[in-house]
């Protein structure tokens, strides 16, 4: 068991007084081998060739197909090409990208641009154009080297000083080169006068911040880092002349280049070059050409010790194989040895910032020292380590893990044009922070182990505030509520309520109380008995079982506010907590629960997923208007451009709906129906599903809006706004008011909506009812949907970024996380001391820039109004005196003080972000909000300065060159209420999305009094922003496959999604954003599906409790549900273990074979059989057994990984998730 964490993770208290004493002492740890000379001032390319003279005949190069290329081949070949580079103007301190798989014209390209004194950026053949445009622009390469096939990826829509020119190793397309004709050249190069701190390769890293960054590689630094390795009379790494070193992995991942190429030109190995991996070919070549040496990930040696075609190959020839990127599993170790006992197997620790190599097994060594499993071995030579506190910073001796630092001539010379995460990355004494968690052992050996409540208790409940609050708020005339713990003798706490009343409204404190004592219930009954049975009846029968507790039929009337008859069973009625338990009592209830209010989550984003501006171009073709997609939210503004019927039939034969024209609403072929719900009255609110909030407008938008050209808001996100769906049908069930929806309403527009023959359900609310599904309006709502062949897309909530906070859980609903898309709006906040903030919200006032005195909250203290200065800093309402703030701009200490400084007739506010605030918001006054560190730059300012002044610029657009990433806001699993059930499903854009709005609603939704503004486009971001772009992909796959289940959609949209970068969400990863972003275009065609039926959410449904019919056939445990994710809690304390058993549908190719893709850290064990599904026609469905292992585990925040199965084009990619829960309680919460 690895050592603890001290000061983060819990201590060992045998440790403690050890760890105290410890703290005093700087603990550096060097290299068990002695350092030695290393000449690093000569260029990479001299340093490598040193031996040319030797080995001039020696292979150099063999390619799969057996080609060879000896060390003079290589060394002519790259000059030839640098001459060539060199007619073409590349001259030292340019770069070029190579954008190639392993190939002699890597090679041949990397060292052509060391000879000229340039550098290579190196590229994925695989990524994506946007992800290749941004490396293009971020180094500003001149000359790209790539196959053609890539290059309609490369776009030169390019500032004129960024072109480059295209070269291509086989046929060129136009406009492109041929890669045999530029390197056809003879002559001399000319002299370069190369600094060994001049940069030779610039490889990309997320580092250990999870962004993108240019890591500076400097000839200094890859020429020290190979002599670290192989140099010596005993080097670390042994390699032999004779040796033939295996390159499956990817030359441009730094690893592969630097392991192999580098370190094996250096002393003059051959290198086997595989273009990519194939488990058949490899073995092929690895027997046929004597692989002595092979440097390996994790999942390639799991397949040498597990894949059974190994024993069909003779691979005694390998003698050292060295596994890096992940820990390795002890029985992963011993089943290689083996099979393979031979060969040494031992693992290293590196990261493309650290030049590459951090630690390395000495067992690789010319006189190898014994060392232990698990380990990723000893400090290279030649450099220092220390592992260090991650909170005080202190030095940490043996057996104590903390933050892997290394110290070195070969770690990186900085981030590309990224000083800010160069500082963070590399402190002041050169040490440079890996991220890494580990320790060092007794024998110097280094383990890597990890990656870097507010409850009331009241008497033997712990009751939470916010539930508390949430209920309270569901009162029209409370417009906030906070709930806090009092000190009571008998209790110990008790809850104690603020309220703050809704404009003009007198509610008393006796008003409040009796609320609390008798509100609206909704009342679940189950399945519909009879489906002859007509409104009449059902209100009947509601009538009479509500005459059990009044005294009058009259009564019973009065009280009944819904009967939900039209799609399932029930009704909602005014009740005491008494009445509420008699009718929960009879025995046709299945239950009871209170009318909870649930919140609204509140371009280019489709764009961002790939979607054209032309539907019909897409592929395949998407017209949708069979497809109706029933949108829940505060209605719709049907005169906006975004819903004009131009080109568009009459309504879908199946439709069942009607229109409710109150208020002039009109419905048309876009929107082909509307209602509203209120089961509280709202005197100030139009009674119809006309749209006053603006967010349902939006969300509509979003979903199945048509172009429109030319929307902005202000000025800003100017271009065509449309939706994913643009010619699909909207039904309109307002059952949000004041941002706030019912539970009794929501219910009412399920029951309508399924009868009315909507084909997709989208629900951009979530709350606090993170509850039982029996209890949970959503969950009963959705789940009568799916059995009807409706798919409910719902906002995964704004409660992030803690964990534990999401909503919408069952799984049948898809849960939809927000994430950010590749454009990001910031505000300049420019003092009048010239410099410039980047401030992180949305500002459209101050068109002219003009300045601004600024002042402190503090010092405009209203004293007469008895406050003090602390006070009047946080800008609370009041607390500023007018007379100094009326004019100027006010430096405040809490990021909600807008409102006060609003009232005080300030110019703008400067306040501080919400806690890891990652969005822009809108105000409805110039904002700026900046992070503390320069709250306190600008603080400082004001007091150095006789007059201070600010201008807040007006709102400005850039690039977001790290997206995706999840929002911060957006809500976070673990899904507390059905541990087994991964959530959310996948993630979304919903971070400053344009979209429709209201012209009567307010623009700046957070602001503290009305914006009389008025605008037809808003910008605003949330998971209720998210969930209407899951809405029109699954409207696209609805319209392309009208024959699918829910289940299948879902599926579709979840295993085809795209892969986040778990180091940007180091602690939550999956818990953040499920499966991966979406992607409509692949959804279409995902190859498997994983079904289920009405049949299997039945079961799920009522296993919470039979009643009323509500029975589950089987013992169904909830990894039994055939879902497109493996989640696993483990009680703290225990073994990894569990069974999972899923079946996959053929929707692709009718004969196709599909094989396993096991990608899993080293701690699971993780065992799919079959391992190849081979399908013989469409709808043939298959199954397959996954089997999760691992040690005890304790406290561990989440281990993530996943099983892909791969056909061709085809990847169906399933998450795998094991995390730990308290022991003493199944369901825990947060």
């Amino acid at each position: 068991m690895a050592p603890s964490l001290a000061a983060t993770y819990s201590v060992d208290p045998k440790e403690t007084n050890f760890i105290n004493k410890s703290y005093q002492t700087t603990h550096i740890f060097k290299s068990k081998l002695p350092d030695i000379p290393i000449n690093n001032t000569i260029p990479l390319h001299t340093y490598s060739f040193q031996k040319l003279p030797q080995v001039y005949n020696r292979p150099c190069l063999i390619t799969s197909d057996g080609k060879e290329y000896t060390y003079g081949d290589v060394h002519r070949a790259s000059r030839s090409l640098a001459l060539g580079l060199f007619n073409l103007g590349i001259r030292k301190g340019d770069i070029i990208m190579i954008l190639l798989p392993n190939s002699p014209e890597f090679v041949f390209s990397f060292w052509a641009a060391s000879m000229l004194g340039a550098a290579s950026t190196l590229a994925n053949p695989s990524y994506t154009s946007l992800e290749i445009t941004k490396q293009l622009k971020a180094t500003k390469a001149k000359i790209v080297i790539t196959h053609a096939m890539h290059v309609h990826k490369l776009k030169q829509d390019q500032p004129e000083e960024n072109t480059f020119t295209v070269i291509t190793v086989d046929k060129p397309p136009e406009k492109c080169m041929s890669f045999s004709t530029v390197s056809r050249n003879e002559g001399e190069l000319p002299e370069v006068d190369i600094n060994p701190d001049d940069m030779v390769t610039l490889p990309f890293s997320s580092g250990t911040t999870g962004l993108s960054k240019g890591v500076v590689l400097t000839h200094r630094s890859l020429v020290t880092n190979v002599a670290q390795q192989v140099e010596g009379e005993n080097p670390n790494l042994h390699l032999k002349e004779e040796d033939v070193v295996l390159c499956v992995l990817p030359l441009f991942h730094i690893y592969a280049l630097h392991c192999v190429m580098l370190c094996s030109m250096r002393v003059g190995c051959k290198v086997l070059l595989m273009e990519k991996f194939e488990m058949r070919a490899m073995l092929e070549v690895v027997e046929k050409h004597r692989v002595s040496v092979v440097m390996a990930v994790p999942p390639l040696v799991v397949a040498l010790s597990k894949n059974p075609a190994v024993e069909e190959y003779e691979l005694s020839s390998i003698r050292m194989v060295m596994s890096g990127g992940a820990s390795l599993a002890n029985d992963i170790e011993e089943a290689f040895r083996s099979r393979l006992p031979q060969a040494i197997l031992r693992q290293a620790l590196g990261m493309t910032e650290s030049g590459p190599v951090i630690s390395m097994s000495l067992s690789f060594a010319k006189y190898p020292m014994k060392t232990k499993s698990g380990s990723c071995g000893s400090v290279i030579r030649n450099a220092e380590m220390k592992i260090i506190d991650p909170l005080t910073g202190s030095s940490l001796p043996r057996n104590m893990s903390g933050e892997i630092c290394i110290r070195g001539p070969q770690i990186m010379k900085g981030y590309l044009n990224n000083e800010k995460a160069t500082a963070e990355a590399i402190d002041e004494e050169g040490w440079l922070h890996t991220g890494d968690i580990g320790y060092v052992d007794d024998d110097d050996e280094l383990f890597v182990v990890d990656r870097l409540k507010e409850l009331i208790k009241f008497k033997a409940f712990q009751v939470a505030p916010v539930e508390l609050e949430v209920l309270l708020m569901t009162h029209p005339s409370i417009q906030d509520a906070a709930v806090v713990p009092q000190k009571d003798d008998v209790a110990g706490e008790v809850p104690v309520a603020f309220v703050v009343r809704s404009s003009n409204d007198s509610i008393t404190e006796d008003a409040v109380k009796d609320f609390i004592a008798k509100q609206i219930y909704i009342v679940y009954m189950g399945e519909k008995k009879n489906n002859n049975w007509d409104e009449f009846s059902t209100q009947s029968l509601h009538h009479s079982m509500l005459l059990e507790v009044h005294e009058s039929i009259d009564a019973a009337k009065e009280s009944l506010i819904y009967s939900y008859g039209r799609s399932f069973n029930g009704f909602a009625a005014m009740l005491s907590e008494e009445e509420a338990a008699i009718i929960y009592d009879m025995e046709e209830v299945v239950s009871v629960f209170p009318n909870l209010g649930l919140e609204l989550q509140t371009t280019r984003s489709w764009d961002f997923m790939g979607f054209t501006d032309d539907a019909s171009k897409l592929t395949p073709p998407f017209d949708g208007r069979n497809i109706i997609i029933g949108m829940f939210d505060t209605g719709i503004w049907p005169e906006s451009e975004s819903f004009n019927d131009e080109g568009l039939g009459p309504p879908p034969k199946k439709w069942r709906g009607k229109c409710q024209t109150e208020h002039n609403f009109t419905c048309n072929n876009k929107i082909i129906g509307a209602r509203y719900y209120q089961s509280f009255g709202l005197e100030d609110q139009f009674k119809s599903a006309r749209d006053e909030s603006g967010h349902g407008s939006h969300a509509a938008s979003i979903a199945a809006g048509r172009e429109v050209v030319g929307a902005n808001y202000f000025g800003l996100a100017k271009g065509t706004a449309k939706g994913g769906s643009p010619n699909a049908r909207v039904a309109v069930y307002k059952v949000c008011w004041n941002m706030a929806c019912y539970a009794a309403d929501i219910l009412a527009a399920f029951d309508d909506a399924i009868a009315d023959g909507v084909d997709i359900i989208s629900a951009s609310f979530a709350g606090y009812l993170q509850s039982r599904f029996l209890f949970n309006p959503v969950a009963i709502g959705s789940f009568h949907a799916v059995k009807n062949g409706i798919l409910t897309i719902a906002a995964a909530g704004n409660q992030g970024p803690q964990r534990g906070g999401l909503a919408n859980h069952p799984p049948w609903i898809l849960t939809v996380a927000a994430s950010t898309i590749y454009r990001k709006f910031v505000t300049p906040l420019v003092l009048g001391n010239g410099d410039v903030i980047t401030a992180n919200s949305i500002n459209t006032y101050n068109v002219k820039n003009i300045s601004y005195p600024l002042i402190l909250g503090g010092d405009a203290t209203n004293f007469s109004a008895n406050y003090i200065p602390r006070e009047s800093s946080l800008c609370f309402p009041g607390s500023l005196n007018s007379k100094r703030v009326k004019g100027k701009i006010v430096l405040c200490e809490n990021s909600e003080g807008g409102a006060g400084v609003e009232m005080a007739t300030g110019a703008g506010v400067i306040a501080p972000n919400r806690p890891q605030q990652n969005y822009a918001e809108n105000y409805l006054f110039q904002t700026a909000s900046i992070s503390n560190k320069e709250i306190s730059k600008v603080s400082q300012y004001i007091k150095s300065s006789n007059k201070p002044k600010a201008n807040i610029m007006f709102s400005e657009t850039m690039e977001d060159k790290d997206a995706p990433y999840v929002a911060s806001f957006s809500s976070r699993g673990p899904n507390i209420f059905n541990h087994d059930i991964l959530k959310p499903d996948l993630c979304a854009p919903g971070v400053n999305i344009l979209g429709a709005w209201s012209p009567i609603a307010s623009p700046s939704m957070f602001s503290g009094t009305e914006d009389l503004r008025s605008v037809e486009y808003n910008i605003i971001s949330g998971t209720s922003v998210s969930c209407p772009h899951v809405t029109g992909a699954a409207a696209y796959v609805k319209a392309t496959h009208p024959t699918w289940s829910p289940a299948a959609i879902k599926s579709a949209l979840m295993t085809t999604a795209n892969p986040m970068d778990p180091k940007m969400h180091e602690y939550e990863k999956e818990f953040a954003y499920g499966s991966g972003h979406v992607r409509p275009l692949y959804a279409v065609d995902p190859g498997l599906v994983f079904n289920a039926t009405k049949e299997d959410y039945s079961d799920f449904f009522c296993k919470e409790g039979p009643r009323n019919g509500c029975k589950s056939s089987k013992a169904l445990k909830p990894w039994d549900l055939n879902y497109p994710s493996l989640s696993l809690a483990v009680k703290d304390g225990n073994a990894i273990k569990g069974n999972f058993v899923r079946a996959v549908t053929n929707v692709g190719m009718p004969k196709s074979t599909y094989d396993v893709i096991i990608d899993v850290p080293n701690i699971l064990k993780v065992k799919v059989e079959p391992s190849t599904l081979a399908f013989s026609k469409v709808g043939e469905e298959k199954f397959f057994y996954v089997e999760v292992t691992g040690p005890r585990i304790s406290q561990v925040p989440i281990i993530s990984g996943s099983i892909t199965w791969v056909h061709l084009n085809h990847i169906v990619r399933i998450p795998i998730v094991v995390y730990t829960i308290l022991p003493w309680n199944s369901e825990v919460h947060h």
